[in-house]
């Protein structure tokens, strides 16, 4: 290889090839002008705290919310009662005309089932329990009504993180107690039929 880059061959005739440059030239890389551009460059923590901040006081004050108009109820569901209630509870979840006194009315309703190898338990509202024979749930002797407040958190995409802690978190440093159980669309947060007027001001307001 000559000293022009070129690659010669032997013989009568040359054999010419042009070296291609392994180095970049600076016009082939972006200036620090396109990271800064990006905002990677100048933001503080502070600053990005703050942003963070108001982006969630916009998802408070924005997301669509609702509160179930029925109190609710958390019990246990007795295992040793499993094969009579697991009846009971298809009925009440996929085939309701099956229930006696069904009205067949359409209204917003919250009811959960969660089962893990400790137990199983039930939130619904009186009527959903009066389907279970006494025998089969495990009632607390000092019952706390729940209010299920219903948010939508469609509006902001619902791959979007942060968006359940933003409506939690005011509620606990106001000393609220919740319960928080997410759908693919929307953020249940329970709280006590006492603390559901507080809730929802300290979520408006917050």
């Amino acid at each position: 290889m000559s000293r022009d880059g070129v690659i010669r061959g032997g013989g009568d005739g040359d054999l010419i090839t042009p070296m291609t440059p392994m180095t970049p030239s600076a016009s082939s890389l972006p200036g620090f002008g396109f990271f800064s551009s990006l905002g990677l460059m100048h933001e503080t923590l502070e600053e990005q705290e703050e942003r963070e901040a108001d982006t969630k006081e916009k998802i408070r004050r924005s997301c669509p919310r609702s509160v179930i108009d029925d109190k609710l109820i958390l019990t246990g569901l007795s295992l040793d009662y499993q094969a009579q209630w697991a009846v009971t509870l298809l009925k009440v979840l996929f085939y309701p005309e099956e229930l006696p006194g069904y009205s067949g009315e359409k209204r917003s309703r919250f009811m959960s089932f969660t089962t893990t190898d400790e137990g199983t338990s039930l939130i619904a509202d009186q009527e959903v329990l009066g389907y279970f024979e006494e025998h089969m749930l495990n009632m607390s002797l000092s019952q706390t009504a729940l209010r299920c407040i219903q948010v939508d958190l469609s509006t902001f995409g619902l791959d979007t993180y942060g968006l359940v802690y933003s409506m939690c978190n005011p509620l606990v440093e106001s000393d609220i107690n919740l319960l928080c159980l997410s759908t693919f669309r929307t953020a249940n947060v329970l709280v006590q039929d006492a603390d559901l007027e507080k809730a929802m001001q300290i979520l408006s307001l917050s």
